[in-house]
């Protein structure tokens, strides 16, 4: 790495490293060019063609192809919900497991359950994929994405979209508890838990996408107890009637 670099830029370096897989030279660029900016360089790097071009050498356009025909539906030009079970089979790991919402998130894929040919190929190509066998052995990287704070509000804000039905705004409250069970363990937030019983027993609506995404914000600053929690503050309601009711039974 270029000893010129500053300790916050090198530090950068790394965290894109950890979130893309790039080599430094190309880490560094993509930094240079959004002003050492993470989440714009991510975007950079994968949206300008950087990836396909750096990656492109590893793949074999027909071990992809025959991939996904793989899993490929018979009467569309798809990977639907079958074929989608199929490949967790293959790749040891339920289709519940966080990895499967990574994987998609890589795809950029617009629906649960479903994976189009140019999603899977796409996708694959960008992480240096061809086969089932670098996929399995790419899992743990993948997982290890959570662990990065830029990667994690990435997939969890993808999962909003991703999750929720077609032409709907909001999510479904057993869908939305699900998809929070799998993002955020308790080793996350202690009180993930209490949060979803509080919304299968008090809310029971669908979740809107200001909830969704004020919610992680709402975890990563409120201490254990919620002391420094500014009842004043422009979270959504549904948060304020959570710590309410938290802090009677904490109380």
């Amino acid at each position: 790495m270029n000893k010129s670099l500053s300790r916050v830029q090198r530090d950068r370096v790394n965290q894109f490293i950890k979130v893309t897989g790039a080599p430094s030279t190309a880490a560094v660029k993509c930094l240079q060019l959004t002003d050492w900016a993470i989440e714009a360089a991510v975007d950079y790097y994968y949206g300008s063609g950087v990836s396909r071009v750096l990656l492109s050498s590893k793949i074999d356009p027909a071990s992809l192809k025959q991939f996904f025909e793989r899993y490929k539906d018979v009467n569309q030009d798809a990977i639907l919900a079958e074929g989608i079970m199929q490949l967790c089979e293959d790749l040891d790991v339920s289709p519940e497991d966080v990895v499967m919402l990574i994987i998609s998130w890589h795809m950029n894929a617009q629906s649960m359950g479903e994976f189009s040919r140019s999603e899977f190929e796409d996708g694959l190509e960008k992480l240096g994929i061809d086969s089932l066998t670098k996929l399995k052995a790419k899992l743990p990287d993948l997982r290890a994405q959570l662990n990065d704070p830029t990667a994690f509000k990435q997939i969890y804000n993808y999962a909003f979209s991703f999750s929720k039905e077609k032409e709907q705004k909001c999510l479904q409250l057993e869908t939305a508890v699900a998809m929070w069970k799998i993002l955020i363990t308790p080793e996350k937030w202690s009180h993930i838990d209490s949060w979803c019983q509080f919304l299968e027993n008090h809310h029971k609506r669908a979740v809107f996408k200001d909830t969704w995404t004020q919610f992680l914000d709402f975890i990563e600053n409120m201490d254990s107890n919620f002391s420094n929690y500014d009842e004043n503050g422009a979270w959504p309601y549904l948060i304020d009637e959570f710590v309410a009711w938290k802090r009677g039974k904490l109380g």
